[in-house]
């Protein structure tokens, strides 16, 4: 199964679940989300979470739980002032990240809890983004994750205490205008992390590297790197690279192409490309299966 946000209306937005075959299909009655949802997450089977903001003009950013299952928004959580939220959840199925952007301290990644119960609490255990965060990814074992923002730059962190471990300038990083760094995805056991940059020039430099990754610590290591397209616009809380379900390939959208390139996940040489009169400006990918 998977998500997918559906149509925006005044004060709120449907989030449709999506039987994953070929091809796909739409189950059921859409869940409606009390806000704008920029970004939405799968906590287990029954629930997921969603972040945007409120669309009653305070530009407040809230979070929400749901039922697909049941039609139900269960819980929702107000964080403050700020915009463009994205939110992760760890594979303990209780830790909960947003990253939102804002100004001063209302740019940062938050840390929630969800209980069994779907609702959701502020652990108050956050720390400040070097630039507008446009992605926020938990590693396997929910020890630590990244964040990648709107100057082609990533932060890794732990999510005990939300504490900074590595900064790193992304390969797009002061190659021209409006560069960017857009989403990340880690190999199932999290021993490396693969990033997508673009310089927002027009040029053709894009980006995807492959960082090894200590998914204890946070700390990242040696780095591969591959030019991919450009992607040249802002992408909050939209996926543009994924990791095969065996760790042997990775898949990343090249929307001014119409398709999706298959790597090697170790060497980063091209395997293949998808693509086909179904591939139209591809911008998000997610696996199932891993």
């Amino acid at each position: 199964m998977g998500y997918v946000r559906g149509e925006v209306t005044p004060g709120q937005t449907t989030i449709h679940v999506v039987d994953i075959e070929s091809p796909p299909v739409l189950e059921g009655t859409p869940t409606t989300v009390s806000y704008i949802a920029t970004d939405v997450a799968e906590v287990n089977a029954l629930t997921i979470v969603s972040a945007g903001r409120d669309a009653l003009g305070s530009s407040d950013i809230l979070v929400s739980s749901a039922v697909p299952a049941a039609q139900s928004e269960e819980d929702v959580l107000n964080l403050g002032p700020g915009s463009d939220a994205t939110v992760d959840v760890c594979d303990d199925e209780s830790t909960v990240l947003v990253a939102m952007n804002g100004t001063g301290s209302q740019r940062a990644v938050r840390k929630l809890k969800i209980d069994d119960q779907q609702q959701l609490t502020d652990t108050g255990d956050s720390f400040q983004t070097s630039a507008p965060p446009q992605n926020v990814h938990c590693a396997p074992g929910s020890q630590a994750g990244i964040v990648v923002n709107a100057l082609a730059k990533a932060q890794t962190f732990t999510t005990a205490n939300m504490n900074v471990v590595d900064a790193q300038n992304l390969a797009a990083h002061g190659g021209g205008t409006a560069s960017l760094g857009h989403s990340a995805d880690f190999s199932s056991g999290g021993n490396a992390v693969y990033v997508v940059s673009s310089v927002g020039d027009f040029t053709g430099r894009g980006h995807l590297e492959r960082f090894s990754f200590n998914p204890s610590t946070g700390a990242l290591g040696s780095s591969t790197q591959t030019m991919i397209e450009p992607v040249t616009r802002t992408t909050v809380g939209l996926e543009l690279v994924g990791v095969g379900p065996n760790d042997k390939t990775v898949y990343v959208t090249e929307w001014p192409d119409d398709r999706v390139l298959v790597l090697d996940a170790t060497t980063l040489s091209q395997q293949n490309v998808i693509s086909g009169s179904a591939i139209n400006a591809p911008l998000s990918v997610n696996v199932v299966g891993k």
